[in-house]
């Protein structure tokens, strides 16, 4: 066999796309107008995701899924609480939490004080669905019913969320619930 044939395609019948990323943030100083939060550093992940089976004459359905989105990396609660680890504060916890960063209000303070804000831990859904829909390829064009993208390729004023993007690391997605119908007008 010819080394361009051991090349591992998935079939025309599957669509496959993946990815993983780890991102640490650094903020230095967080609180410009106070010393509650000074410093802030943390390393968080995500894995995405897009699977689709289609036949590419009649149509197919997709489903794009985010996994630990934004949940930190090792022992990432505080022992007895809401999320806690399983074996308290540790290095290498066996059963780690899905927790992440979120700006809320520290207990007993006064709502109204701006310093009674700072980064508390909250507890994240391990997978996240962001698109799930199907097309069928019509004679007169392209009908797709679902949870889609709102727009298709990188924008400014929208984004599909995938890799195409040119304004930094693909975060997320524009994405709506909706019934698509695309055809060209006349061929050129």
């Amino acid at each position: 066999m010819a080394d361009d044939e051991q090349t591992s395609n998935p079939p025309e019948w599957l669509a496959l796309d993946a990815e993983y990323r780890v991102e640490t943030h650094l903020i230095n100083p967080l609180d410009l107008n106070g010393t509650s939060a000074t410093k802030t550093f943390w390393t968080e992940q995500r894995g995405r995701f897009f699977v689709g089976v289609r036949d590419p004459e009649v149509g197919g359905v997709y489903l794009r899924a985010d996994i630990l989105d934004g949940v930190l990396f090792g022992d990432n609660g505080v022992y007895g609480g809401n999320p806690s680890p399983n074996s308290g504060l540790a290095v290498a916890t066996k059963n780690p939490n899905n927790t992440a960063w979120r700006t809320g209000l520290l207990p007993g303070a006064d709502p109204l004080d701006t310093e009674s804000y700072v980064p508390i831990l909250r507890e994240v859904d391990p997978i996240r669905i962001t698109h799930l829909f199907g097309e069928v390829k019509l004679p007169i064009g392209l009908m797709r019913i679902g949870r889609m993208p709102l727009s298709e390729g990188a924008g400014i004023a929208a984004h599909d969320g995938g890799r195409r993007n040119r304004w930094g690391i693909s975060r997320y997605n524009d994405i709506a619930d909706r019934v698509l119908f695309a055809t060209k007008l006349m061929k050129w």
